[in-house]
C-alpha cells in the first residue's frame, strides 16, 4: 500500500514539478466521494488546495485508472479509486463552515443591488489586457467587497486609494456616499478612462492617477489616505509590492486598513507562509482573513496559472466560476513601513518561479 501511494505521489510531483502529500491526496479523493460527478473546475473551487496539487492529483490518478471523465468533462472514482479512497479512510468532506455565495451571511441592501446593476454595465468598457495581467473580478464580487468595507467602517468619511482598479472598485465605492474621495491608481490609461469618464457623468469624488507600482509612489501622494484596497497579481513579489505601494500612500498612525486579495488556489502554501512573514515585517496585523471570498469569471484566470491535461482539452476554457480569492483585512500599528521602497526590478507575474521557489 505504501509503495503504491508514494508512486501515484511521485507522479503528481512529476507532471506538474510540485510535492504532493498523503494528505492533499486523501482531500481530493474526500471531495470526489462527496461531488461526484464534478467537473475540474468545481474540483478546484471547492479544494482549499494549489492549484498544481490538484492538477497533478487528477492527471495521476487518472492516467494509474483512479478516476474517469465522462463525455460531459464530470470526474469520478472509478473501482479501483474507491477501493484506493477506502484504504487510506477518504469520506465525504462536511464543508458547513465553508461558504459560497451567501459572503459570510452579508446580503446586498437596495442600494448596493442598484450599484450592481449599474456596475454590470459599465464592466463591459473594460477589456482586459494580458500584459498587465489583468483578471476583473466579477460586478457581484466588487460590490460585495464594497458592501463588507463599508460594514466594517473603513470607508465612511475616509479617503480611499485603489491600488489597481480594473475590479472598477473606486467606483462602487463612490457610489455608496460614504467615502469623502476615493482616488484610482492604475497603470492602464483604458481603466482610467472608463472610471474618469463614469465618475463624471455621475459626479462621483473620484480621481485617478496613471501608475507603474513598479516605480515608486510620488511623494505628493504619500501617506495621505486612510483606507487602501488591492486585488495584486497572485504572486509573493506582486501581492509583497502592491502591499507595499498601499501602506506607502496610507496616513503615518496605526489603525489605518488595508484589504488585499489573496488566492491560496494559485499561492503555493509556503508562498502564504512568507507573506504572512513580509506582513510581520511592514508591521501590519492580520485583522481578519475571509476565506473564497471574492469570485472571477470563469475564463482568462486560468490562462495564467497551469495547464489542463491534454485529456481534458475538451472541457477547456471552463465555463462556470471556478476561481476566487481570499479577502485580507490588514491594520497598520506604530512600526508600519513599507517593505519594497523605490523601484522593484522583478517580475510581479511570474507564478512558474512561485512554484520553483516555495515548493
Amino acid at each position: 500500500m505504501e509503495k503504491r501511494l508514494q508512486e501515484i505521489l511521485n507522479d503528481a510531483e512529476k507532471v506538474r514539478g510540485y510535492p504532493v502529500s498523503v494528505e492533499s491526496l486523501v482531500r481530493f479523493l474526500s471531495l470526489l466521494i462527496k461531488y461526484q460527478p464534478v467537473d475540474l473546475w468545481a474540483l478546484i473551487r471547492h479544494s482549499d488546495e494549489y492549484i498544481r496539487v490538484v492538477m497533478g492529483l487528477f492527471d495521476a490518478l487518472h492516467n494509474r485508472n483512479y478516476v474517469e471523465v465522462n463525455e460531459s468533462g464530470q470526474i469520478s472514482l472509478t473501482k479501483d479509486g474507491t477501493s484506493l479512497a477506502e484504504e487510506i479512510g477518504a469520506r465525504a468532506l462536511d464543508e458547513s463552515l465553508l461558504v459560497d455565495s451567501g459572503k459570510y451571511g452579508l446580503s446586498l441592501p437596495p442600494k448596493f443591488k442598484e450599484i450592481l446593476d449599474t456596475m454590470r454595465k459599465i464592466y463591459t468598457e473594460v477589456v482586459p489586457k494580458d500584459n498587465f495581467d489583468q483578471a476583473p473580478l466579477l460586478p457581484e464580487a466588487s460590490v460585495y467587497k464594497a458592501l463588507y468595507i463599508t460594514q466594517r467602517g473603513d470607508a465612511s468619511g475616509k479617503y480611499i486609494v485603489t491600488v489597481g482598479d480594473d475590479d472598477l472598485l473606486s467606483l462602487i465605492l463612490a457610489m455608496t456616499g460614504e467615502p469623502k474621495r476615493v482616488m484610482a491608481v492604475d497603470i492602464d490609461e483604458q481603466v482610467l478612462g472608463v472610471i474618469s469618464e463614469c465618475s463624471h457623468k455621475m459626479r462621483l469624488p473620484v480621481d485617478v492617477l496613471q501608475h507603474d507600482f513598479r516605480l515608486d509612489i510620488p511623494e505628493t501622494f504619500c501617506g495621505k489616505f486612510d483606507t487602501f484596497v488591492t486585488e495584486p497579481p497572485d504572486t509573493v513579489d506582486g501581492i509583497t509590492l502592491f502591499v507595499s505601494r498601499g501602506v506607502q500612500l496610507l496616513k503615518k498612525e496605526p489603525d489605518k486598513i488595508g484589504y488585499c486579495g489573496i488566492s491560496t488556489t494559485a499561492c503555493p502554501p509556503n508562498g502564504i507562509v512568507q507573506l504572512t512573514k513580509n506582513f510581520a515585517a511592514m508591521g501590519l496585523a492580520v485583522s481578519t482573513w475571509l476565506f473564497k471570498f471574492s469570485e472571477y469569471p470563469p475564463v482568462r484566470t486560468e490562462l495564467k496559472h497551469i495547464e489542463v491535461p491534454d485529456f481534458y482539452d475538451p472541457f477547456y476554457p471552463p465555463s462556470t466560476v471556478w476561481y476566487v480569492s481570499d479577502l485580507v483585512r490588514l491594520k497598520t500599528t506604530n512600526s508600519t513601513n513599507p517593505l519594497i521602497k523605490g523601484i522593484f526590478r522583478g517580475n510581479i507575474s511570474d507564478y512558474e518561479g512561485d512554484a520553483k521557489r516555495f515548493r
